[in-house]
This record gives structure tokens, sequence and C-alpha cells, in this order.
């Protein structure tokens, strides 16, 4: 599993200042990492700096646009946690307009 931010990023974008829920988030991170590499298709490699197998070399090849349509998809989860989502498996309407321009083909 590849995470396209870290914890700190993150927490520091949600209303957390224990460490109680370390564990879910970092889940959540990487299942927002899986949908929007999966949003961004076969464009995903190229954007974000992928290795061939898959690996993340280096965090600071994610575009700022990318990191944050992730954090925005954690956030959503963090924040529906005892709710069903409106649209299950879409990625809420903030991470998408980030990632447009990066889709191929871009979704409409």
């Amino acid at each position: 599993m590849v995470a396209l931010v870290g914890l700190d990023e993150v927490k520091g974008a949600l209303p957390v200042s224990h460490s109680d829920d370390d564990a879910q988030i970092a889940d959540m991170i990487e299942a927002a990492s899986e949908m929007v590499i999966g949003y961004l298709d076969t464009r995903a490699a190229a954007v974000i700096g992928l290795s061939e197998g898959g690996e993340l070399p280096d965090m600071s090849t994610v575009p700022a646009a990318v990191r944050r349509a992730v954090i925005v998809c954690v956030q959503d989860m963090y924040d529906q946690l005892d709710e069903k989502p409106e649209v299950r498996g879409a990625l809420p309407f903030r991470a998408e307009r980030l990632l447009y321009r990066y889709a191929d083909p871009p979704c409409v």
C-alpha cells in the first residue's frame, strides 16, 4: 500500500490532537491514497512519481493538489465515521476538483 501523505500532515487538517485514532487515520490515508490513484488511472504513476513496482520513492514528488485531495478524502471519511456515505465509491467533490486536470481521460 502507498500512502501519498503522512499522518502528521493529515492530523494537522483534522480536529485531532491526540493519538487515539492514529491507526484508524493511517488506514484512512491508505484507503484515500488508493481512491486517488484509482481516479488518476493510467496517469497515476506519471503524476505521482510511482516507481515501476508501484512504490513511492519520495513523497516530495506528489503534487500539492494530489496531496490535498487525499487529505480531503480522509477528512470526509473521518467526518462520516458513523454515517453512510452519500455516494458509495465516489470521491468528495472537492477532491475531484483538485484532481480533474490530472485525470486520464478527464472524468466528466
